[in-house]
């Protein structure tokens, strides 16, 4: 299924997310869509919790130091991330 290969993949980007050391972007938005999946699944907390590493200013890839500045898209990626979590909310309101 579809839905299983891309939860293998997003983990082994979270698994070797602390070794990237260009492209840092990749593990955030790795997160942005895996949340996304969850929530078309059904699993709102788990979505949440996605999103809210995603806008945490957490380095998830490289230690703090690893990392200098934003990533890549980073601002885009926060609207969007602000945006999925608005519609979670909205969900959970008409239910």
């Amino acid at each position: 299924e579809a839905a299983q290969g891309a939860v293998e993949a997003f983990k082994a980007v979270f698994e070797y997310g602390p070794k990237i050391e260009l492209d840092h972007y990749i593990v955030y938005h790795a997160h942005y869509e895996y949340g996304r999946l969850l929530a078309c699944q059904g699993d709102f907390v788990g979505a949440k919790r996605e999103f809210e590493l995603v806008l945490s200013g957490k380095p998830l890839e490289v230690g703090a130091s690893g990392r200098k500045g934003k990533y890549s898209m980073e601002n885009a990626l926060h609207i969007r991330t602000h945006a999925a979590l608005d519609a979670i909310q909205s969900q959970s309101l008409h239910k």
